[in-house]
């Protein structure tokens, strides 16, 4: 195969060629500059700070499980968190909703074995939920199983599936 220069372009001079030459070579660097490199490099940028961000929500966390653990080992560790002698979970249960005002939105209370109770709730406050399971553990021993929320049109108000379990045996 033979590569013929066209005419227009044999009809410049040496010095108009080499300036066509190096304007079309720059030209060709910032495109795939422009539209390939730049690109890759602010993706790899962003990807970088969101692994980065990642890895500290995980120290965070991490941190976090291990400050809930150490506070759960204090407080259910020392035989002090226990039902009272001769109360059975449901009935701690329903007498302390009452006490922390949580009645009302109880929807449903039912037992879960032998020591577990499921309880769900419409349009509770969240704090006083919280507080309320706080609460249990520190001076029952009961733990939370397993739990679902999902967020209310009012601030603060949640949906609530929560599993309870009774780690600790009667004593007090």
């Amino acid at each position: 195969m033979d590569f013929q220069t066209p005419e227009i372009i044999t009809s410049l001079s040496k010095r108009e060629r080499s300036m066509l030459l190096l304007s079309g070579g720059l030209l060709f660097f910032f495109i795939a500059y422009s539209f390939f490199w730049a690109p890759l490099v602010e993706e790899s940028e962003q990807l970088f700070g969101k692994v980065e961000k990642d890895r500290q929500e995980l120290f965070w966390m991490r941190g976090a499980v291990e400050q809930w653990q150490q506070q759960s080992r204090k407080t259910t560790g020392g035989g002090q968190a226990a039902l009272p002698k001769g109360k059975s979970l449901l009935g701690v249960v329903d007498s302390t909703v009452k006490r922390f005002r949580l009645k009302e939105m109880l929807r449903r209370i039912e037992p879960d074995g032998k020591d577990g109770v499921k309880l769900s709730y419409e349009s509770v406050s969240f704090d006083s939920l919280i507080k309320w399971l706080g609460m249990m553990e520190r001076k029952y021993g009961v733990v939370v199983m397993r739990m679902s929320l999902s967020a209310q049109d009012r601030l603060g108000d949640v949906n609530a599936r929560i599993s309870l379990r009774a780690i600790k045996g009667q004593g007090k």
